[in-house]
């Protein structure tokens, strides 16, 4: 299975030998959050440099769209979760259901929190098999989110 997911489209023929031993240590910046900028305007004309540094660009967006999906979901829980806790407390006033939905938001926090951890750990996979291609020299998309291209090859 992890063989099967690591085993994404390798295009590392179709790059300049040459471009790939000069870029091959500058394009592992594209992994490094916002130093994904350091290849995207130092070696433009770099294909295999940009290739990566999309690759590393790709990484950045997931992770900010995730830290911000599980906010808003965090944000709805809470209002939906408050809601109801005083909905409880005007109809019954029972020390009981409050004590039941105090425990249930402190599962759901826990939830939010194993995910947001799997989250990262993911991020972070991803980044080091990024690292491992570029300083390996080869152009090898990353599993899940590799097939998104935001910067153009030249």
């Amino acid at each position: 299975m992890a063989a099967n997911f690591i085993n994404t489209p390798d295009t590392t023929a179709q790059f300049d030998p040459q471009d790939i031993e000069l870029n091959n240590r500058l394009s592992l910046l594209s992994y490094l959050g916002i130093l994904v900028l350091v290849p995207i305007f130092l070696v433009k004309r770099s294909r295999f440099a940009r290739f990566h540094a999309n690759q590393g660009l790709v990484l950045l967006i997931a992770g900010i769209v995730s830290d911000l999906a599980l906010l808003v979901l965090k944000l709805i829980v809470g209002a939906l979760r408050s809601g109801l806790m005083a909905l409880l407390y005007r109809i019954d006033g029972s020390r009981v259901l409050i004590a039941m939905g105090a425990v249930l938001g402190g599962v759901v926090s826990g939830v939010f929190w194993i995910l947001s951890v799997l989250i990262s750990v993911a991020l972070i996979v991803l980044a080091v098999l990024g690292i491992v291609n570029a300083v390996k020299g080869r152009a090898r998309e990353l599993p899940l989110i590799g097939w998104f291209h935001i910067l153009r090859n030249h």
